[in-house]
This record gives structure tokens, sequence and C-alpha cells, in this order.
């Protein structure tokens, strides 16, 4: 017997029994009064990452830190007002639409609270001109009578330039194509992110429900770090989605290399996304390292490697359980124990991952451990920068838990620094006594909620 269809109007259609409208037009109703909530919120939003973009212009300004921390909570408040609508499907081009515009904003706006992007533009110029921007650090540069003043006056103003570069081979390649369409400008850059950003969406639409769409669509985190400062994270992110969405092994080798070239956090999942690919996707995913790396290594350089060195051995920013152990034990020791740490998380996961797997379900078609990888790593890790956690963004948006979603909200408040607050007494990259407990507090309570809450059921 053909099901009866109950979505029609007019004389015998099934009726509200409280209203004893139609059926049909009540959802009809419904579904219209849900798209202008959407359509509210997202002017909200808009407006706030409007007014960050028009404060952005002022480089003086000491108000940046309070219009960046009220847009990003902006941005939350209207996210989670949009995801509390009532139950059914939410217009997925309303959704996107407005999350463009969000990332317009971002395109036209200077750089917030943040000078990396003048390494990259420098970076860029040392590329495109046929140089190894791995070989001299930007100091070296100083007193070169052939830098145009325009890059001169970006060189002044990148931070630390006594070390060597941290970004990959494929972030190099984006600084140099970005040079050759308008150097010494940001725009093609943030374009080429824009691109990166609008890859993430396509490779996990038909695995996200509309909400998780939502979810990766506003976030806030990414619209700020991406579209606003430009940092290559997202690059680095849609390179591993796309690999894990890839069908023919060898394009996922490919693919997942490239995400490790990009930011070394892609080779953490690498392994997940190539087990069970079979011998061509190992085989593309050496193939295209060393691709990458081996132009650089024979001129004797170290890649990346060598301003990753100093950065690991040398900084610390925004940690937690490094900072707790560096307290007790040392520096020194405190890395040799979170990177002990880190690697038994690492193996564990990977057991479990391979032991669920079975001899037939193939991992690829599962959604890989990222919250529990970078996860741990970030909160073992002795630089933990708010840019880190979208490698965290995309499978929040896929498993979205309590924890993750504080986590994703909570790390901007390490903007507050001594040199944004104007606190003479403070160094410029320390933190007042109450940011880490905060910071940390919030994402440990949303845990032991969220924990008590499953144990419970």
């Amino acid at each position: 017997m053909p099901r009866r269809n109950y979505t029609r109007s007019g004389p015998g259609a099934p009726a509200d029994p409280d209203s004893g409208v139609p059926l049909a037009d009540t959802q009809s109703v419904r579904s219209r009064r849900q798209g202008w909530r959407i359509h509210l919120a997202g002017l909200v939003s808009c407006a706030a990452w409007v007014a960050l973009a028009w404060r952005s212009q002022d480089g003086d300004d000491p108000g940046k830190l309070a219009w960046w921390l009220t847009a990003q909570a902006v941005g939350w408040l209207m996210l989670a007002a949009v995801a509390g609508l009532d139950r059914g499907r939410l217009s997925r081009p309303a959704v996107l639409g407005w999350a463009l515009c969000f990332q317009l904003c971002g395109l036209f706006a200077e750089p917030v609270l943040e000078d990396d992007h003048f390494r990259f533009l420098w970076d860029g110029r040392v590329f495109a001109q046929g140089g190894d921007p791995y070989v001299r650090a930007p100091a070296a540069s100083f007193q070169d009578p052939e830098v145009p003043a325009e890059f001169q006056d970006i060189l002044d103003r990148i931070n630390h330039p006594d070390v060597p570069t941290v970004y990959g081979p494929v972030c190099q390649l984006g600084f140099a194509l970005s040079h050759h369409i308008a150097p010494g400008r940001l725009w093609p850059w943030k374009l080429l992110l824009l691109s990166a950003e609008i890859a993430v969406v396509l490779a996990l639409r038909r695995r996200l429900s509309d909400r998780r769409l939502l979810l990766l669509a506003w976030c806030p985190l990414a619209v700020a770090e991406t579209a606003f400062n430009a940092h290559p994270d997202a690059l680095g992110v849609a390179l591993l989605m796309l690999a894990g969405a890839a069908r023919p092994p060898w394009l996922a080798g490919v693919l997942a290399a490239a995400s490790g070239g990009a930011k070394v956090f892609g080779w953490l999942l690498a392994p997940f996304l190539l087990a069970r690919r079979g011998r061509a996707a190992w085989i593309a995913f050496a193939l295209t390292l060393a691709a990458l790396y081996l132009p650089f290594l024979r001129q004797g350089g170290q890649a990346e490697f060598a301003g990753l060195r100093a950065m690991a051995t040398g900084w610390e920013f925004n940690s937690s359980v490094h900072a707790v152990v560096s307290a007790a034990l040392g520096a020194s020791t405190a890395r040799v124990v979170c990177l002990a740490a880190f690697a038994g998380v690492w193996l564990v996961t990977w057991r479990r991952w391979r032991k669920r797997a079975g001899g037939t379900a193939a991992p690829s078609d599962r959604v890989p451990p990222g919250g529990p990888v970078f996860g741990a790593f970030f909160l073992l890790s002795a630089t933990v920068n708010p840019w880190y956690l979208l490698w965290l963004w995309p499978f929040v948006a896929l498993q979205p838990t309590w924890t993750g979603l504080t986590a994703l909200a909570a790390v901007s408040l390490s903007y507050c620094t001594g040199q944004n607050l104007g606190l003479a007494g403070l160094g410029a990259f320390d933190h007042p006594v109450w940011v880490r407990p905060v910071e940390f507090g919030m994402i440990g309570l949303a845990a032991l909620a969220e924990a008590w809450r499953s144990r419970r059921s």
C-alpha cells in the first residue's frame, strides 16, 4: 500500500490539533520564521565583523583587544542562537551565504593584534625571486641596499627576525604565488585561504548535518584567525580534509603529504588517513614529501625544521600541562615528559583505531581521531597559539563535544597579554595570572561536565 502524504494542504488535510491550521501551512510558517531568525543572527554577526574590520584600520587603537574578543563573543552567541532553533532542516544556502559575508569582512581588514603576516610577505618575495627562505633569517637582510623601501618596512616589522621561517614548502608556494599577484599585499594570500576554507566545507558537506555545517561555516575562531589574521593553518587543514575525502589512494597520499608540507601538524593524522589505503597511497605520500623537501635540503638548508627546533627549545606561550610540569621539574625536563606522554597517547589512539577498523571496515570511510590526537598534542605543547586550534575545528564540527567547543571559544583569551592589555609591568607576551586559569578552567569544567553526563547516561 502506498504511504500517505501528510504534507498536503487544503480540504481534508491533517490539521494542527491546537490551532486547527493545516500541518503543511504550519510547517511553512515555521520554516519562514526559522529563515528570518537565521538571517537576523547572520546580520548581527556580520555587523560585529564589520565593526572589527573598521577598527582594524586604526593601527594605534588601544581598544583592539576589546573589539577582537567582542566580535568573537557575538559570533559564538549568534551561532548558538541559530543552532538552538526548532528541530528541522536549516537553510544551507542562508548558512553558507552569511559565512561568505563573514569571510569577506576579514578580506578587507588589517590583521588584528598579530604581525605574522609580515613574515608571509617577506618569505613570498624571497621565494619568488629564486631564493631559499630557509637559508637566511630576515635579520641578515637588514642592511641589504637592494631591498626596496616598501619591503624594508615589512622587514622591520617581522617578529623574531633572527629565527628562520617555520612555514613549510606548501605555504612558501602560496606566499610566492601571492607575491607574483600583488607584491607586498596580503589580499591575494587571503583569497587563497578563503579558497581553502571553501574546500573544507565542500570536503565535509555530505558528512555533516545542517547544524554541524553551521558550526563549521560560522565558527568565529576560523573567521578571526583565517579571514582577518591570515594564518596559514586553514591551508593545511583543507588539504587534510581533502585527503580524507579522496577516493584514489594515490591522491590521498599526495594530499596528506601536502598537508604536512604546509604545517607539520598534518603529519600527526597522516597514518590514520592512509591506513588500509594500500601501497599506492604510501608511495605517493613519500614521493610528494621528496618533491617538496629535496629541493631545499639539497641546497644545504634544513627547510622549516631549523626554525621549528628553535621554537620548540626556546619558546613557551599559553601552555597548560607543560607549564605545570615545567614549574615542578624545569623546562627541559617538561619538554621530554610531555613529548613522551603525547607519544603514548598517539600510540594508544592508533591501536584502538586499528582494532575498531577490524578486517572489513576501511578507516578511510570513518572520521579519523583528530579530536583526541590534536587535543592531546595542544594540551601537552609548550606553545599553543589560538590559530593552532584550527586543526581541531573540522573535527569538532564532525563530532561536537562541549570540551571541543569550549576550547575553540576560550583559546582567544590568550590574546590578553601584557602588550595587548597595555600593562607596563608585564612582558609583551606574558599573561596576567588570571588568564590561563580562566581559559583552561573553562575547558576543564566542560570536560568534567561531559564526563559526568556520559557516566549518568
